[in-house]
């Protein structure tokens, strides 16, 4: 006598960690940001963000946008792992993050196809700006 599998199949897809991590960064209010690189004058000390928009999930790919030349980031979550590449109007190259548990935030790191170094990414809520002073 077979045995019923005890996890739907469905639900099990409807509850990927790419729909749960795209589920929190499309309430808003995260950034993508980096370390180095053309937006930091090539200085890994230095590091700029932006509103992660535009997140699409299909299966196990995530896939979201940022107002930096056009860049996207698209990839495949297994877990709370995420590899992939980005592309933006001036070049190409890979990236990796690794999720918080629950989703909130990423660190990881970025490449240039020509280099072999890596550079600090992350996702992260965003930073108020200290000009506001007030709570929302």
């Amino acid at each position: 006598m077979g045995r019923r599998p005890s996890r739907d199949p469905q639900l099990e897809e409807s509850g990927s960690a790419a729909s749960r991590a795209a589920a929190v960064l499309a309430t808003g209010g995260y950034d993508y940001g980096w370390f180095g690189g053309r937006a930091n004058d090539l200085d890994d000390h230095r590091h700029v963000a932006f509103p992660v928009q535009g997140v699409v999930v299909d299966q196990d790919r995530l896939t979201f946008r940022f107002d930096w030349k056009g860049a996207v980031v698209s990839g495949r979550l297994y877990g709370r792992s995420f590899t992939g590449t980005w592309h933006q109007s001036t070049g190409d190259g890979e990236v990796a993050l690794e999720f918080s548990p629950d989703f909130t935030a990423a660190e990881g790191w970025w490449t240039w196809p020509q280099g072999p170094a890596r550079h600090r990414a992350f996702i992260r809520l965003r930073e108020r700006s200290a000009k506001s002073g007030t709570d929302e």
